[in-house]
């Protein structure tokens, strides 16, 4: 895959002195790139306020998201007409902008190419389909049951421990639809595309070489306790060390 990181400098740069569409920016202008991050690092930094209310700033990057057309912007545009499938099997993914308080990635999977289960640590997010169709599942951690086993992985000891998780929401999302989390609420999801299904990611804040995402292995055939959509899973526990 062609990247276009490498041709976002200039925009980058000037991201923080947008001035909207034209210096007259509201609520239901169509805006360009630069006043889109403009809007959306304003609100980011509510995420250092000392209650971040987490819903209020999804649906204000929500209707952020609805104002700017992604494939409008000729460098996502120039991605799409130069996409090809680099890695078989596993999608595909360019960062659009970056920064410490959030990120904004595109992502293009071919058909039946997937995420399985995984969390957000500490991050808020938002999925915006642009085109195709993807089916996103997400739960809620519930519990750590007292169950572990050690393991050998690449010649290294590891601990893996089991949770419950409960499915909260099972969508199909067309283009221009979405899904978000939270860090507390849906933040363990998984992803399948049941076409070529190109989208965009917006996380905050950023990842970082501290994130530790955990990948989980969920038993799916049948539910815990028999609850609905109750499921146990296990994970890999990076606070042990041996």
């Amino acid at each position: 895959m062609v990247s276009i990181a490498s041709k976002l400098p200039e925009i980058s740069i000037h991201a923080q002195k947008a001035n909207g569409y034209q210096g007259n920016w509201n609520p239901s202008t169509k805006i360009n790139w630069d006043a889109f991050l403009e809007q959306l690092t304003k609100i980011a930094k509510t995420q250092h306020n000392l209650l971040w209310n987490q819903k209020k700033y999804i649906e204000q990057a929500q209707k952020l998201l609805h104002q700017y057309n992604f494939e409008a912007f000729k460098n996502v545009r120039d991605a799409f007409d130069n996409y090809n499938d680099a890695t078989s099997e596993t999608s595909d993914f360019i960062n659009l902008h970056y920064e410490i308080d959030f990120q904004i990635s595109l992502f293009q999977l071919e058909k039946g190419e997937s995420f399985s289960h995984h969390d957000h640590p500490s991050m808020s997010g938002i999925t915006n389909v642009i085109s195709g169709e993807l089916q996103i599942k997400n739960y809620n951690l519930v519990s750590q049951l007292n169950k572990s086993r050690k393991v050998i992985l690449q010649g290294e000891k590891k601990t893996i421990r089991k949770c419950t998780i409960q499915e909260v929401s099972d969508k199909i999302l067309a283009p221009n639809s979405f899904s978000s989390l939270t860090t507390t609420k849906r933040n363990i999801h998984s992803v399948i595309s049941n076409d070529f299904t190109q989208l965009v990611d917006i996380f905050t804040p950023a990842y970082n070489s501290a994130t530790r995402p955990i990948n989980y292995n969920v038993d799916e055939s049948g539910f815990y306790q028999n609850k609905k959509g109750l499921f146990v899973a296990e994970y890999e526990d990076f606070t042990l060390i041996d």
